[in-house]
């Protein structure tokens, strides 16, 4: 017998039928995912409740490449920020700008 009350329970199985999935569940009713599982394994979802899901799961694809997208520019950034310098010391070392330019080549082509 479960030691949680049969109205969370009943909860979980209209969330699960509106499309919720099993974390969404478990942290709305704050109960353990493993809970939330076993109770709602059972139900099966209509196509409503299946598109939500799909939803919710490409919207999390779409802010992990968001997020991934702004990594790679701050990246990106910071290097072209220390190419600058490097090149500015060589610049006061060498005056010649040929041999920047085959540097800066050489450093592109490796």
């Amino acid at each position: 017998m479960s030691r949680l009350p049969t109205e969370i329970k009943e909860k979980s199985f209209d969330l699960r039928i509106k499309g919720y999935s099993v974390k969404e569940i478990a942290d709305k009713l704050h109960i353990a995912e493993s809970t939330s599982s076993l109770w709602v394994r059972s139900i099966k979802l209509n196509r409503e409740a299946e598109q939500r899901l799909k939803e919710r799961k490409l919207l999390k694809y779409y802010k992990s490449s968001l997020s991934w997208q702004k990594k790679r520019a701050e990246s990106k950034k910071q290097f072209k920020v220390l190419a600058l310098k490097t090149i500015n010391k060589i610049k006061k070392r060498s005056q010649s700008f040929k041999d920047i330019l085959c540097l800066a080549l050489l450093v592109r082509r490796w």
